[in-house]
């Protein structure tokens, strides 16, 4: 078993004095609801994934927000597990049904469960869940926030319970693919695909000059279907999870997005590719590392293979056996608590 149990106990006690304040997920739940018009398609008809992307990012921080309060501002630190489960489309109704799994010391983990209602036919169907990983931060996102500050979660009734073990389950995932995987740097030439976008205040996020973490997990997706598009050969494929999306520091308005992709692994049906992303400052100095993420993309027909990626450097051999143990991981993941929504 890959997963260790000490990292939650379901019994744990605090004292009164431990939290300022208590609250359960009830208190700070969250439903968003967009209706979906044409200008959103992507391929294939259906509304682009990256449109989603913002939306999830959105309808994450809602109740981690409402669970901090008025004094203290949630800042996404990662998107630690998504799926893709179905396509959805124009002048549909799309849900994201946003709640806290889960309260650790300055950071928390909530959960966004995706569905789209089809007001024609009256049809409802489940189209992705999402965990995101938020950060308190107090001064406008200037500092991190005071954890005595922060409300500890109440888990009482059995789904909070499942929700807060599975939270501690996917922290502890976290931590063996940080054990058993590296990040290995994009070099320029081996790109499969590069992206260059002007930030702008249209972009910002409320917090200072910061860009919205959406924008930037909208630009990376587009940047990693290119990569993969070109490595298939055709726009045929669909994206069916993104492992973790890590900001590794803000992006500002004025700055320059430049998303960087590279196929990393195939298999029969199936490709992995990773993205970087950086900023190039608009006063000159020197760029910085935004986000890295892992997309998983498959062909459309269920039957079409990919064709293989073969490795030319010591470098991307290395990320190849590392794409190979995060599928383990994915794995042993889905072994140790299945698709839990």
């Amino acid at each position: 078993m890959p997963f260790s149990s000490s990292t939650f106990n379901s019994n744990q006690t605090f004292k009164s004095d431990d939290f300022q304040s208590q609250k359960i997920a009830d208190e700070s739940a969250f439903r968003l609801q967009v209706p979906l018009f044409n200008s959103m398609v992507g391929v294939h008809g259906s509304v682009a994934i990256a449109e989603i992307l913002k939306l999830i990012d959105i309808a994450g921080c809602i109740p981690v927000k409402r669970h901090l309060g008025a004094e203290l501002d949630p800042v996404t630190a990662s998107i630690d597990r998504l799926d893709f489960i179905a396509p959805v489309y124009p002048w549909e109704i799309l849900s994201l049904d946003a709640r806290m799994t889960r309260v650790w010391n300055t950071s928390m983990e909530s959960r966004v469960v995706v569905t789209a209602w089809n007001f024609r036919t009256d049809e409802t169907r489940l189209v992705a869940n999402a965990y995101v990983v938020a950060v308190a931060t107090s001064e406008q996102g200037k500092s991190k926030a005071d954890a005595s500050k922060i409300p500890h979660l109440l888990a009482i009734t059995p789904e909070d319970k499942m929700l807060q073990r599975s939270a501690d389950l996917r922290k502890d995932y976290r931590q063996q693919e940080m054990a058993q995987t590296a990040w290995r740097p994009i070099e320029g030439a081996e790109a499969g695909a590069i992206g260059q976008f002007v930030m702008t205040p249209l972009d910002g996020n409320g917090l200072e000059q910061n860009i919205f973490g959406g924008v930037v997990l909208a630009h990376m997706f587009d940047t990693a279907r290119k990569a993969a598009t070109r490595h298939v050969g055709h726009g045929d494929i669909r994206c069916v999870r993104q492992d973790r999306m890590d900001f590794k520091a803000p992006t500002h308005i004025n700055d320059i997005l430049r998303p960087k992709a590279i196929v990393t692994k195939t298999w029969d049906g199936a490709l992995e590719v990773q993205v970087d992303c950086e900023a190039i400052p608009a006063d000159g100095s020197p760029c910085r590392l935004v986000a890295t993420t892992y997309l998983v993309f498959v062909g459309a027909d269920a039957v079409a293979k990919v064709p293989e990626w073969t490795p030319h450097t010591p470098l991307q051999d290395a990320r190849q056996d590392d794409a190979e143990a995060r599928q383990r991981l994915r794995e042993a993941e889905a072994l140790a608590f299945g698709n839990v929504l």
